[in-house]
């Protein structure tokens, strides 16, 4: 027999993730969206793409309204 490759593993174990039912599909997508928003506000604290420095707290903050929130686009100037 041939040992599976690691492309063929993975996707093995995210199978068998999602077979889990709705819990792991809701879970997967929230640990996935912190992990986005970590990384955006780590780029906006990084190369300043802000008017005023915002320090990784307050980065932190405005991508989370932003993700998660559409009010936060409406009003933003």
């Amino acid at each position: 027999m041939t040992k599976a490759s690691l492309q063929d593993r993975l996707r093995y174990h995210f199978d068998n993730y999602m077979s889990r039912g709705t819990v792991a599909l809701v879970s997967g997508l929230a640990i996935i969206s912190v992990l986005l928003i970590l990384v955006a506000a780590g780029i906006i604290t990084l190369f300043r793409f802000s008017q005023d420095a915002l320090p990784f707290n307050e980065a932190l903050w405005e991508t989370m309204l932003h993700s998660l929130g559409t009010e936060a686009l409406a009003s933003d100037s």
